[in-house]
């Protein structure tokens, strides 16, 4: 049985961050959002028993309960609406807003 990745149709690759030493951290942004957002669906009594293990290519036990894939959809554009709206943001340019309220240029520069 394929991974959630796979099945989605996420294509999982290697990357590093940039700069010659590798603290360049451009992906230390899309790694924050990521843990946030896997805390948070791990946590969903939804997901309760669908845990398959955290590395690619893990094997289900066979006492893992599966998700149907649009009840996961519908959660994870829940999870991630939920994420995009939160107040009191920090980061450059948000000043305290959500990001769906920050302008739109403060993610301009990001790649």
């Amino acid at each position: 049985m394929p991974g959630i990745c796979k099945f989605m149709g996420i294509r999982l690759h290697f990357a590093l961050p940039s700069g010659p030493d590798h603290s360049g951290g451009k992906s230390k942004i899309a790694e924050r959002v990521f843990a946030t957002l896997s805390r948070a669906l791990d946590g969903r009594p939804e997901f309760k028993g669908a845990y398959a293990g955290h590395k690619p290519g893990a094997r289900a036990a066979g006492s893992v309960r599966p998700v149907e894939r649009a009840e996961a959809l519908r959660i994870i554009d829940r999870e991630v609406r939920r994420y995009n709206g939160k107040t009191g943001r920090r980061s450059q340019g948000a000043n305290g807003r959500s990001y769906e309220l920050a302008p739109p240029s403060i993610f301009s520069d990001r790649k």
